[in-house]
């Protein structure tokens, strides 16, 4: 379960618990404190943590008393069904859409479907408590420049290239911050060594989320929301001659799969890291166009297939990219950490740690044949060509 809770709601909480369970349960509430709620006989048998954030967010966590598990499983039904939603609608990406719909109005509302999970997480963004805002903010973004690039046909290029600048700038200015946040994730636990180390890190975060906040609260953030939904829907009406979604869909996966497979074919042991990741990144968009379209438009079962073909293969590709980010950025980070208090003992501390990862990189190569040649088999292959012709 997420740190930020398990159900959210842009309601007043305690009134909206009151209005979803039987009268004959008590909901009581003290100033900036937990909801209580009591069953028909007036136990206490669920407390309810309560966080609210800008925006108007407000992430609900039930904790059941001993003994009445069920009772809180039962209370957490009540409450879904009274329209207190659980947090996996929070990314919740996929829209109805037929296969004959035009395409510009299916991929405008997918952009939009994107753009409200991209603007919902951003106050928990800017209260910087848990790192799954960022997270999920940073998905949606990515899915979105992955729909315009790979999806744009569908409007005019002039139009797709404005919506794509205004979605690039956003990814720009959150990325720094991630990439320490799971730095130091990867650190975890850290010995009393790598304790400089892990203090510089965290400096360095500090100053990246500050960085981050005053671009996201800057007058160009501010507008982003607006501004790209007035784009998306003025792009959707001046599309050229319609073609239908699956149409456009089909023809783009089945590109991507065989440009995917004609580069990992080509990929040897001692190639360079930045081929693996330009595989990982066609790899990415290739899954989002499956996600977002596929499964909206083709054979289920099928599409199904080729998602866990590709997630494996994005498994050994994204650890393999990880290693060697973390790697440079820690090679990158000697000299200041060599004149911090602590500083020599960090360093080699360090280097064992650069070496575990320089190791974990060169297992995810050799892992990487097994995984593609699944991904690229002739039944996988032939599947595109069915599923998507």
């Amino acid at each position: 379960m997420s740190a930020r809770g398990e159900l959210f709601t842009y309601a007043d909480a305690a009134a909206q618990v009151r209005a979803a369970l039987p009268p004959s349960y008590g909901v009581t509430q003290a100033p900036n404190g937990p909801i209580d709620v009591r069953d028909e006989r007036q136990k206490l048998v669920c407390r309810i943590q309560l966080r609210v954030l800008t925006g108007g967010s407000q992430w609900l966590t039930l904790a059941p008393l001993r003994g009445y598990e069920r009772k809180c499983d039962r209370i957490r039904c009540w409450l879904e069904h009274g329209g207190v939603h659980p947090s996996w609608q929070w990314k919740q990406a996929r829209v109805p859409m037929a296969a004959d719909d035009p395409a510009n109005v299916a991929v405008a509302r997918v952009l939009e479907r994107l753009l409200e999970i991209q603007q919902a997480n951003l106050p928990g963004v800017l209260a910087g408590e848990d790192p799954e805002f960022l997270h999920d903010l940073r998905v949606a973004n990515r899915r979105a420049r992955t729909v315009v690039r790979q999806m744009d046909a569908a409007f005019a290029p002039a139009d797709a290239a404005r919506i794509a600048a205004e979605l690039r700038w956003l990814g720009a200015q959150t990325g720094p911050t991630r990439d320490l946040e799971v730095l130091l994730a990867t650190l975890d636990p850290v010995t009393a060594e790598l304790e400089p180390l892990r203090l510089l890190l965290e400096r360095r975060l500090v100053h990246a989320r500050a960085e981050m906040t005053v671009s996201l609260r800057s007058q160009r953030a501010t507008q982003l929301d607006s501004t790209l939904t007035r784009l998306v829907q003025e792009a959707a009406q001046r599309a050229p001659a319609a073609i239908g979604v699956a149409e456009l869909a089909g023809a783009r996966i089945r590109r991507l799969h065989r440009r995917m497979v004609r580069a990992g074919g080509a990929i040897s042991a001692q190639i360079e890291p930045q081929v693996y990741h330009e595989l990982r990144k066609q790899g990415k968009e290739l899954r989002y166009l499956l996600e977002l379209f596929g499964l909206a438009l083709f054979d289920n079962t099928a599409v199904g297939e080729l998602i866990a073909a590709l997630k494996e293969l994005q498994d050994v590709l994204g650890r393999h990219q990880d290693c060697a980010v973390h790697a440079a950025t820690l090679r990158q980070l000697a000299p200041q950490l060599a004149a911090q208090p602590g500083g020599v003992g960090a360093l080699l501390a360090t280097g064992s740690v650069i070496a575990g990862l320089e190791a974990r990189q060169a297992e995810a190569r050799e892992h990487f044949e097994s995984s593609f040649n699944i991904f690229a088999s002739a039944r996988q292959r032939k599947l595109v060509a069915r599923v998507f012709d």
